[in-house]
This record gives structure tokens, sequence and C-alpha cells, in this order.
């Protein structure tokens, strides 16, 4: 394919151009946004859009501000065709196709770009297209060459005439891409791209579980159906059974209530000689207590005789010991008397000692308080001066400062994004005659931006007006909100400008500094309290010292030393007079004791005494009611009577066991539950017979039998015609891996032509130790120089630009001229050296006599030494 005129109109900022290509090297220069980029985008649209879209690609083409519809015609020649193929977007669609070779076709509309479609598809291979076609920016980027079919029967061809193997059957170039196509498109018919079942194998398939559902739904309706049947046979028999249960259960409940009858009489007589038993045990329980409180009488007496002679001794003692403790306390206040007398002489010297000691003290801390006052007045007048500063004018801190240094950026940065996106006026006076630009005259070249008017004037000659046309809204809002942040945020800043700002808090920093270093002192100095109290403190100080002496009679440490012996001397006399009141006290309580035992001695005689008297008395009114023999007579009778009362009370219950009264009892209990269960048991029976009698008749009326046999014969339908699409499906996809594994080897047979393509333009450029490895994809994976191999990733910038253009053009190099296509490079090489330039210019010459090479730069001289090149000057807009 050989590109030879592309015309655009009404393209982006272009408003027509036309570009001439030779069909070697072609260099396309001039200055940015001339519209270099727009050919090679008009190039990859009028191949790939149809005139009738719409898209986001389209409308970027379509000139700002204007209702015109961007057009491209191109010229050129592919296979044996040559071409006029041309197309207009948004207004006025249309697409034309003028065939003028091998013979004469002219289309239109959608028969026009179908048709072109299928001659390039004919003639050259997209993929190549693509893989040659570099735009701005992307010059990196490591070609896509593995599924180049063109690249593929070159590489064939090269292999076989190196002797790699020639001729291994089904190989070949043309005879293995149909082969290919038609295992693929077969392969197709049964999977999808990423290998999953399309198509009739899909459709089947995915009907295969619905259908094996259905079958097992209605299998599962045909085993429910005869389960119900079932049930419907063994519930009938179970409502006779039930109905025969309940009238044994009846007459068992009947046996067990006649039973339990006799033995409730059994149970009335062995409570009544239980009661019997109770009374006849009361009985001898008294009599035994009486017997028990007689004894206790005449004990408690003979107790109470022997303790009340012991106390009468007790207190004959007491009175003897309470004389001597008497004595002892007379002598223990005498001594506690001198020492008090002591105690408060000691502590009246301490007292006049530590008074004087405090007053010499309080002199000293005066002296220190008051120039501690004095510099605390000085740094509180230096911390004032500092707030005044801080408090009078407009506040901006740090963080403030910052946020308007951002806002200024960003409005520079707006403003500059502006500028670069208008258009600029290039003014260069030729001649003798002034030329005024906005009124100044300029005797040099000068550029404008058209951000606003521009007037361009020679005197006598012309006058040109040049307005700004409607610039990116986004960037002018951009420019907008930028300002008026910046305005607003100063406004709330109280500042004109971010000078302003940065003086301000320039001055506010040294204010805050000398107000943290007033502050700072006044802690230290005031050490947690303020002016007013310190200078209240030094006017309480002052009231308690008077006038301050010169020359004290005594120095501080003498004072102390003073105060100290007369605080030792009272703290002697203090703890003599304290043992003095513990022996007066200790005298005290030994006294009161004494006393005290005697008298509760004294009065516990008395007591004891009257108790005595009582219990004589009570032990002869018992005597008097009932003789000490008499209780014990009646304690014998009960015992007789108790032994009568169990015996009887033993008959009876061993009657009422007899009887087996809780097995009558749990006998009754379950007879009569059991009549209940089996009354509810033929109730739900009955209940259980309706509802499966409806189930039957709803599954009869369904046809269940009919729809499971032709669910049956519908899915083994579908399983044969499944399993004869599985068997093909799993031949084409063996033979689609068998025939890859093939074309894979035969990749790697002709890696060394394409390697050695490369090494051939590489060292013309790096030189002649210069090597490349390449991979199964055909990508270069590492570059060796000098013996130093370094992977493609860890290449310079320059490197690997360089890299990756040569990969394209021993592509371009490889494939036979009829066969390839032009390699379109914009704005690339960005990256090299002079030296590595001037080398790579002979490489696109060299390729250039074999292949169309199409440069866009905007560089024109760094492509001087390509020999043989012609250039195409683009005029600026």
């Amino acid at each position: 394919m050989r590109l030879e005129r592309v015309r655009l109109r009404n393209f982006r900022g272009v408003s027509e151009s036309v570009v001439d290509l030779s069909p070697g090297v072609t260099i396309v220069s001039g200055p940015n946004e001339v519209g270099k980029s727009s050919v090679r985008e008009a190039i990859r649209l009028l191949r790939e859009v149809k005139h009738s879209s719409k898209s986001q690609a389209v409308k970027s083409v379509q000139p700002v501000g204007r209702d015109v519809g961007p057009e491209v015609e191109v010229h050129l020649s592919s296979g044996g065709y040559r071409m006029r193929y041309a197309k207009r977007w948004i207004r006025d669609a249309f697409t034309e196709l003028e065939v003028s070779a091998p013979r004469h076709e002219q289309l239109s509309g959608d028969q026009a770009h179908d048709r072109f479609g299928q001659i390039l598809a004919e003639t050259v291979d997209l993929d190549l297209l693509s893989a040659l076609d570099v735009a701005q920016g992307m010059s990196l980027e490591r070609p896509q060459l593995a599924e180049i079919g063109a690249l593929h029967a070159a590489l064939d061809r090269t292999a076989a005439g190196a002797g790699h193997e020639a001729g291994e059957p089904g190989l070949d170039g043309a005879g293995h891409d149909g082969l290919l196509e038609r295992i693929e498109a077969e392969y197709r018919r049964f999977f999808t791209s990423t290998g999953r079942p399309t198509g009739e194998y899909r459709e089947i398939g995915a009907r295969l579980p619905g259908l094996e559902s259905a079958a097992a739904d209605l299998r599962e309706q045909s085993r429910v159906m005869d389960r119900r049947t079932s049930d419907h046979e063994r519930e009938s028999a179970l409502l006779i059974d039930d109905q025969e249960r309940i009238g044994r259960a009846g007459a068992r409940l009947e046996t067990w209530r006649a039973r339990d009858r006799a033995l409730e009489q059994l149970r009335e007589r062995a409570e009544e000689r239980d009661r019997d038993l109770a009374g006849a045990e009361l009985a001898r329980t008294e009599a035994a207590a009486a017997r028990e409180a007689r004894e206790e009488l005449i004990s408690a007496l003979a107790r109470r005789t022997d303790h009340l002679a012991a106390i009468r001794l007790e207190a004959t003692d007491l009175a003897e010991t309470a004389r001597p403790a008497g004595e002892r306390l007379g002598e223990a206040r005498e001594r506690a008397r001198v020492a008090g007398t002591n105690l408060e002489e000691g502590r009246g010297r301490a007292a006049r000692a530590t008074k004087a000691l405090e007053r010499a003290q309080d002199s000293t801390a005066l002296i220190e308080l008051r120039r501690r006052l004095d510099r605390a007045r000085e740094a509180d007048g230096h911390r004032l001066t500092a707030v005044a500063t801080l408090e009078g004018g407009p506040r901006v801190d740090a963080s403030t400062l910052a946020g308007l240094t951002d806002l200024a950026t960003r409005v520079t940065l707006a403003r500059r994004a502006r500028e670069a996106a208008a258009a600029r006026v290039l003014v260069q006076p030729l001649g003798e005659v002034s030329v005024l630009v906005n009124g100044a005259a300029i005797d040099a070249p000068e550029t404008r931006h058209a951000t606003d008017a521009v007037t361009v004037e020679a005197a006598g000659v012309l006058r040109v007006e040049i307005h700004p046309g409607a610039g990116p809204a986004d960037l002018e809002g951009d420019l907008t909100r930028a300002e008026e942040s910046l305005r607003e945020a100063l406004a709330g800043a109280g500042v004109a400008s971010l000078a302003q700002a940065r003086r301000v808090a320039e001055e506010q920093t040294e204010a805050l500094t000398a107000r943290d270093r007033a502050v700072s002192t006044l802690t230290a100095l005031l050490d947690g309290q303020s002016i007013p109290e310190l200078a209240e403190r030094a006017a309480t100080l002052e009231a308690r010292v008077g006038v301050l002496s010169e020359d004290p009679d005594a120095s501080v440490d003498e004072l102390r030393t003073a105060a100290a012996e007369a605080e030792e001397a009272a703290a002697r006399a203090e703890r003599a007079n304290t043992e003095a009141q513990r022996a007066l006290e200790a005298a005290q309580a030994a006294s009161r004791e004494a006393e005290t035992a005697l008298m509760r001695a004294q009065v516990a005689v008395e007591q004891q005494g009257e108790e005595h008297r009582v219990e004589q008395e009570r032990l002869d009114r018992a005597r008097s009611t009932l003789t000490d023999e008499a209780v014990a007579l009646g304690v014998e009778s009960a015992a007789a009577a108790l032994d009568r009362a169990v015996r009887a009370a033993a008959a009876a219950r061993a009657e009422l066991v007899g009887a087996d009264a809780d097995r009558v009892e749990l006998e009754l209990t379950n007879a009569d539950a059991a009549l209940v269960s089996a009354r509810e048991r033929l109730a739900g029976t009955r209940e259980r017979l309706v509802g499966v009698r409806a189930l039957l008749e709803e599954s009869a009326q369904a046809g269940i039998y009919d729809r499971l046999a032709a669910a049956e014969a519908e899915l083994g339908a579908a399983r044969a015609a499944h399993e004869r699409l599985d068997r093909s499906a799993r031949a084409i996809r063996l033979l689609r891996e068998t025939i890859h594994r093939h074309r894979d080897e035969a990749h790697r047979k002709y890696v060394a032509p394409f390697r050695d393509a490369i090494d051939r333009l590489g060292r013309l450029v790096f030189g002649p130790e210069f090597g490349v490895q390449i991979d199964e994809n055909l990508q270069i994976v590492s570059r060796t120089l000098g013996g130093d191999t370094v992977p493609f990733d860890s290449l310079s910038a320059g490197a690997s630009e360089q890299l990756a253009l040569l990969g394209r053009l021993a592509c371009a190099q490889l494939i036979d001229a009829d066969e390839g296509a032009p390699v379109i490079l914009d704005d690339t090489l960005g990256f090299a050296d002079a030296q590595r330039l001037e080398a790579l210019n002979l490489v696109l010459a060299t390729v250039g006599r074999q292949a169309q090479v199409v440069l866009f730069t905007c560089q024109e001289d760094r492509f001087t030494g390509v020999g043989g090149a012609t250039t195409v000057r683009l005029p600026t807009l």
C-alpha cells in the first residue's frame, strides 16, 4: 500500500491542506499545531469511521466555533488498485470511492466504505498497518508483530532462502493461512475466541440441563404419585386399626378405675391409723418433756446454790484490792501537775524564737519578691507590645500564606494554559516600512498570544486586526475561577496582594516570637501566679515585716539554730508531760477498774441470791401439783400406748402396700392418656387420608406418566445431538491446538531472520558489537552492546525508542513492497542524541528505498541527513 496524496479541509484548525507523499521517505515539517498530527489522524478516521458516525472522535476534529464538516481525501495504491477515497462527517456527510485500476469503479455511501475495506483486506495486512503507524507519544512502545500475516509470509520466505528447514509441509505462507482460516472458521462454529461453546453446540449444551431437570422433575412427580397411592392404602388400613384401638383403650380404663376405688378405701383406713399413731407419739413426748422439766428444775437449783457461794467469796477479795489503787492515783496526779508547768514554759520560749526566725525569713523573701515583680512587669510590657502588633492589622499565618501562594500559582498555571491553547501571532518586519503592534513599533520578530485583540499596522500599506476566537471554555473557566478564588482569599485575609501577605506574615512571625519569649519569661518568674498576686504577696510581707532593718541583731542561721534548740526543749517537755499524763490515766483506769469490779461483784451477789430464792419457789410449786413419782409413772404409761398405735398403723400400711397403689395410679393415668392419644391418632389419620386422596386425584389429572414419557424422548434426542456435536467440537479443538503448536514452532524458526534484519539496521546505529534477543512474539527482550546485555525494560528512553523503531523498520524492509504498508512516524526520535540521530537518518534512507516512510516533525533539520527524502513544509494556520 502506498499513499500518494492527502487533502484535509475543515479538519480541527486546518482550513485546507494538501500533502503529496513520495514512494520513499517524505518529511512533513512545520511548527507545532499546524496540523501534522491531524494528517495522520485523518488517514486513520478515513479508514475506520463511517461518515454517519457521531462519535466523540469525529466531534473532536470539527473546527471550534464553525458549523462545517471535517473532510479528508486520500489518493493511494494498494496491490493492483489505484484509488481516490474521500469522506466528510457531521455536515453534509458523504463517502466517495473512485477506483481507476485495475478497472474503473465509482461508489458512494456505505457501499464505498465497505468496498474500500474489502480492497484493503484483500491487498494489505491490516495488523501491519496498525503496527507501522506510530502516533505522537507512542514511540516508546514495542510494536505487536506476532500476528501480522504478511510478516509471517516474508519470514517464511526468508527462512526458506536461508535454509531454515524450508518446505515443511502445511506451513508455507498462503496455504498455511488458508488452512488456519478454515480451521478457525470451523472452530468458531463450536467455540468463542475465549474457548467457550457457541452456536448450536452451546444451545444444545445449554438446553440439556433444562431438559434433564424437567425429566428429573417429572420422574420425581411420578415417584411422588406412586408414594401417594401407597400412602392412601396405608392410611386407610391405619384408620381401621385406630378405631379398634379406641375400643380396647376404653375397656382398660374402666378396669383400672374400679381398682382405684377399692384402693381409696385402704388409703382412708391407713390414714386413720396414722392419726392414732401421731396422738400416741404426742402423749409420750409430753410425758417425757414433763419428766425432763422436773429434773431440770432440781439441777438448776443445785447450780444456783454453788454459784452464789463462789461470787460472795470473789466480792470479799475485790474489796481488799481497791485500797492500794487509790493511793497510786494520788501520786500520779502530782507528777502530771509538775510536767504541765514545765511544758507551758518550754512552749513560750519556742514560740518567741520561731517568731524571730519568721520575721527574718519574711525580710529575705520580700527582697527577692520585689526583684521578681520588677522583672515580671517588664516582661509583661514586652508581651502587650507584641499582642498589640498581632491584633492591630490583618492576620496572615503560615497556613493562610501557603493557601494564598497555592492560589496565585493556580492563577499563573491557568493563564499559561489559556495562552498555550490560544493562537500565536508572529509579526516579522521585512522592509523599511514601520510596523506597529497594538500601536507600538517593533524592529524585530515578535510573537503575541491572541488571548486579546491584536492590531498589526504597516503605515500606508495594511492594517490587520486579529480577534481571539472562542477559546476552550474549560481553560477560560479555570482562569476565571482561579482569579476569583485568589481575590476572595486576599480579601478574607485583609491584604491587597501576595507580597503584602508575605510582609504581614513576617511581622506576625516576629511578634509571635517576641510574645512567646515574654510569656516564657513570665511563666518562669510567676511560677503559676499572676503579677497582682505577687504584688499582694509583697504587700502582705511588708505588713508583717514592717521597716526592714539594714543591720539585724542576728542572722537567719543564728535565729534558726536558736529556734531549733527552743523547739527541742519544748519537745522534751512535751514528751515528759505526755508520759506523766499516761501514768495518770493508767492510775485512774486501774482505780476505776477496781471500784467497778467491786461494785459489779456486790450487785451479782444480790442478783444471785434473788434468783436462788425464785428457783426454790418454782420447784416447790411443781411438786405440790405433781410428785416426782407420778411424773415417772406417766412416762411409762405413754410409752405402752405408743407401742400399740405403731403396730396398728404398720398393719394398715402393709395392707395398702400390698394393694400396689403406685401401679394402680400409673396404670389409671396411662389408660386415660392412651384413650386420648387413640382419639387424636384417629383424627390425624382421617385428616391425612383426606389430604392424600386430594393429592392423588390432582396428580392423576395432571397426566404425569404421559408427560414423563415425552420428556424422556426429547432428552434422549438432545443427548444424541449433543454427543455428535461434542465429538466434532473436540476434534476441531484438537486439530486447532495441533496446528497452533506447529505454527508456534514455525514462529520460533523465523525469529532468526527477523533478528538478523534488526541486527543489520542496528549496527548502523549502535556499532558492530550490537545485537538483540527476540522472543517468539517477535518482540525485542534485550539489547547486547560491547558484551553487556540489558533487558528492554531497563534501557533508557532513547535506546527504547530507537529499538522500537528498528523493529518496525525491519518489518517494513522484510515485507515485499507490493504487500507492505507505509511507516508513519509522528514526532518520534525525540530522545535521540545528535550522533544516534545521524545514524538513524542513514537507516531511514536505507529502508526508504524499499518501503514508504512518512515522517511528521517540527524540527526539519534533525532529518536533513536522510538521503533522497522529499520534504513537505506545512503552512502556518
